[in-house]
């Protein structure tokens, strides 16, 4: 028999970890920090595969939509320039000219815009009356602003669009996303080129600027805009010829004055653009091929009404030296300034000038009887890369224009 006193403690021998029998349960940490860091890696190896395939896809939206870009950027500045036809005749909104240049601008807007490739495609489709439209781009001088009213002419700008749509069956197929569930996306991008019309003339970039050194009074010309004047002229562009006869746009006679006009003598001659003691050689280069940039430093580098009337020297009447000048222009287009007054008489007179017109000269004679001598001209718009664009009225006939810009 056992017997435990006070004094004997009770000890208790446990088994040292070397001799726990083989059965005996461990945990196994080695295999568990496996199993997690294989868990893991799938799960990071499927984000990192999702992050690859948006950024993948991402990469395809944002390159097609810099080329619809492209390709509508092109499209309308392509349009745009087929616009000029019309409105260098002075053709009315609706007629025959303007219908025939939108036609035109359609099938150049199409055709420029298969030149330009995007994504997997080699050409960028524009569908020709759901894409391109037409529009007048005008000065509001009420809210000084620039207004485009869409669908009313006369024409001067144009907004085409470019796009992937699944409307059109041309969505973008995405190259990852399909895994996802998410097939294609649409893209869609637009661009608006104008005609903007002008304020002025610069010599930026050099070259000939396309103004003749004369001017009309201002009320003489408002009556051409109001077509109260004749239309004994006609102008073919295809052939290039003015001939007699009528073709919708009023002329003017800018010299004789008829005897009931009560401007002071001195008006209707020419004016000094560039040196005020211009030559007969001077106004023959000028009429034949334009001032040029060192004539437009007299005036600072530009003629710019925008911010007021210029006051010009000039002289009275017409020499029949510069007839033949004036015969070789005929048909083209030119600017010549509208002036409210004249003050001084002959080689003293001054022109208070508000604004430039473009016309096309339609007639000349300067010999022979006072009676017969004539020079005739045509309301004709000017397109020119010197135009400086700004606010002004296009309602009036001879609107000078920019060349095609972008302006969204």
């Amino acid at each position: 028999m056992l017997f435990l006193s006070a004094k004997s403690p009770i000890m208790l021998n446990r088994p040292a970890k070397n001799d726990l029998p083989a059965h005996h349960p461990t945990i196994p940490t080695d295999g568990l920090r496996r199993g997690s860091i294989a868990l893991l890696t799938v799960f990071v190896a499927v984000m990192v595969f999702a992050f690859a395939a948006f950024t993948v896809d991402v990469g395809l939206i944002v390159l097609v939509k810099q080329q619809l870009q492209t390709a509508s950027d092109a499209a309308s500045l392509a349009a745009a320039q087929e616009l000029v036809t019309p409105l260098q005749l002075g053709a009315a909104s609706g007629s025959p000219a303007e219908t025939a240049a939108v036609a035109s601008a359609r099938s150049a807007a199409v055709a420029v815009a298969a030149e330009n490739p995007n994504g997997y495609s080699a050409t960028t489709a524009l569908y020709p009356n759901s894409d391109i439209q037409f529009g007048n781009r005008t000065w509001d001088f009420g809210t000084n602003s620039w207004v485009t009213t869409w669908n009313v002419g006369p024409y001067n700008t144009v907004r085409t669009k470019a796009r992937r749509v699944s409307s059109n069956g041309d969505s973008l197929t995405l190259l990852f996303a399909p895994v996802f569930g998410h097939q294609s996306t649409d893209v869609n991008e637009e661009s608006v080129a104008s005609l903007i019309p002008g304020v002025g003339f610069s010599s930026g970039g050099g070259g000939h600027i396309p103004v003749l050194p004369f001017a009309v009074d201002v009320d003489s010309w408002m009556a051409l805009t109001g077509a109260t004047t004749p239309d004994n002229w006609s102008w073919n562009e295809a052939t290039g010829a003015a001939t007699a006869g009528s073709d919708g746009v009023p002329e003017l006679s800018i010299f004789p004055l008829h005897p009931d006009e009560t401007l002071p003598a001195g008006n209707r001659g020419t004016i000094n653009i560039g040196n005020p003691n211009n030559s007969t050689a001077d106004l023959s280069r000028q009429i034949s091929n334009g001032v040029n940039s060192g004539d437009l430093a007299y005036h600072g580098g530009s003629i710019d009404f925008s911010g007021g009337p210029i006051v010009f020297s000039g002289d009275p009447g017409l020499s029949a030296a510069i007839k033949d000048e004036l015969e070789s222009i005929i048909g083209e287009p030119r600017a010549l300034v509208l002036f409210t007054e004249v003050s001084g008489n002959g080689a003293n007179a001054a022109y208070t000038c508000v604004r430039f017109a473009g016309v096309r000269v339609m007639h000349v004679k300067l010999t022979g009887p006072m009676s017969l001598k004539r020079v005739i001209i045509q309301p004709a718009a000017i397109f020119d890369s010197h135009v400086i664009a700004g606010p002004t009225d296009t309602t009036v006939l001879g609107t000078l224009y920019t060349m095609p810009k972008l302006t969204q």
